[in-house]
């Protein structure tokens, strides 16, 4: 592998909108895997809730 410095991705903050798509994201690995801990699929209020907790202790969103 050889290394470059521009990467194939971006980094952002996460917006309102992105809520649903992570949610998507997420609860395939849920209902599908053992890699999360959660039991049930979250819905995209539940996640702002997580992402409105992060930036209330002004840390990342990284999921």
């Amino acid at each position: 592998m050889e290394y470059s410095e521009t990467a194939p991705y971006t980094l952002r903050r996460v917006v309102p909108e992105d809520r649903s798509a992570i949610c998507r994201i997420y609860n395939y690995y849920i209902k599908h895997t053992a890699i999360t801990f959660e039991m049930e699929p979250l819905s995209p209020q539940q996640i702002g809730e997580r992402i409105k907790e992060c930036e209330k202790q002004n840390y990342p969103f990284l999921w």
